[in-house]
């Protein structure tokens, strides 16, 4: 998934604003126009390239799609709900809070430091369904130590703000930016977004500051079978729409030459 925009909208009894969320990016589900609960207008689909893993590129089809008068980009990451939401790292656990070692942003792993998983079950269940020898290795190493998560952040929260810094107009407000507004919570699958009922990897919502992103999530059927999300990719693109709406310009789609390029909100 991706941005998730907040607009107010009416109630329909009490005449009150209420915060909707607007989605984009990183979507599961092949049955998106049907539980996709708005008015909606579609322009052509694109092709573009997202990094799925370390391993490479993945082409996948785009649609922009403005629900409710509001600019939304969808990503067709291949269905959920035809595997269920399966968990690759077994069920989250109530833990404390941590912050990243260099800018403190705080964040909640869910356990996902450090797993806890009945492998001789999950391995067996994955043999069956096909997953390849790497996706299988990519589990097994999950995260690569304790303190990995806090280093993702970090080195996301710096690679992006290096991005925006290189963009003339949006420098100074870049470098302004405050990485302790932040809260990123570490899911332990494919997640339902309420508002609009879709199935989705990652988001980022603007009114809380919070980004929440699946751990690590490989699409075994499907038209888009061989998908790998893994929370080090998905934690760099929201920190990315973070850095959009703070700075005041469109979080997504991202054109080419994004962050430079993007247009005012």
């Amino acid at each position: 998934m991706g941005y998730v925009k907040n607009k107010q909208a009416k109630t329909s009894q009490a005449g009150q604003a209420q915060l909707q969320p607007m989605l984009q990016r990183h979507f599961f589900g092949d049955k998106l126009a049907q539980s996709l609960r708005c008015a909606t207008a579609a322009r052509p689909s694109r092709q573009i390239h997202r990094p799925g893993s370390r391993t490479g590129k993945k082409t996948v089809t785009t649609r922009n799609i403005f629900p409710l008068g509001l600019i939304c980009l969808f990503l067709f990451a291949g269905s959920a709900s035809a595997q269920g939401y399966f968990e690759f790292l077994g069920s989250p656990r109530s833990v404390a809070d941590k912050y990243s070692p260099k800018y403190g942003i705080r964040y909640n792993t869910q356990g996902y430091d450090e797993p806890d998983v009945n492998w001789t079950k999950k391995l067996k269940k994955m043999a069956k369904k096909g997953v390849p020898e790497y996706v299988v290795n990519e589990l097994l190493q999950y995260p690569g130590g304790p303190d990995e998560i806090g280093k993702w952040i970090d080195n996301a929260f710096e690679r992006v703000q290096s991005d925006f810094m290189k963009c003339g107009s949006l420098a100074g407000r870049a470098r302004s930016v405050s990485p302790r507004s932040l809260y990123i919570t570490i899911m332990p699958t494919a997640f339902l977004e309420p508002y609009y009922k879709v199935d989705v990897a990652g988001a980022y919502y603007p009114s809380s500051h919070q980004i929440k992103v699946v751990n690590i999530y490989y699409i075994w059927s499907g038209s888009n079978a061989g998908w790998l999300r893994h929370a080090r990719d998905l934690i760099n693109w929201e920190i990315g729409n973070f850095f959009a709406t703070e700075v005041g310009v469109v979080p997504e789609p991202r054109p080419a030459g994004w962050p430079c390029t993007a247009k005012a909100k």
